[in-house]
């Protein structure tokens, strides 16, 4: 059985949850499975923290917004990212660029202009983790 580090011995994080969107309208399972969940954990085991996890910048999703409904809130941390010297000069060459590339992705979505927008989206996280 695997014990949490002391400071952390009052968490618990869950990962992945998929939810089968004919059924998320009709009978709310989300809504069900989510209070479960919190009940179990914060009520009933009096742990401090329920975490959901990570989120990839490249996957776009509406999680955040319904835990929210839950009284979830968002934690942000640093991004630290390390370019090579020439992909470092074209992320700020393209980087002034990343408004208009998103609009050509959502009328062109081919995968090469999306993976060029998710790095420019993470570039931005960088610059304001930065700033603060």
């Amino acid at each position: 059985m695997y014990t949490l580090p002391t400071s952390l011995d009052k968490t618990v994080s869950t990962s992945v949850i998929k939810y089968h969107p004919d059924y998320l309208k009709k009978y709310y399972p989300a809504y069900a499975l989510t209070f479960a969940v919190l009940e179990n954990y914060l009520n009933r085991r009096k742990l401090n923290l329920v975490s959901n996890g990570e989120r990839s910048i490249a996957h776009d999703t509406n999680i955040e917004f319904f835990l929210e409904q839950f009284g979830f809130k968002k934690q942000y941390c640093q991004l630290n990212v390390i370019y090579s010297p020439l992909f470092g000069l074209l992320v700020k060459i393209v980087y002034p660029l990343r408004r208009l590339i998103d609009i050509i992705y959502k009328l062109i979505p081919i995968n090469f202009l999306h993976k060029i927008a998710v790095i420019l989206r993470q570039e931005k996280i960088r610059r304001i983790s930065y700033e603060k």
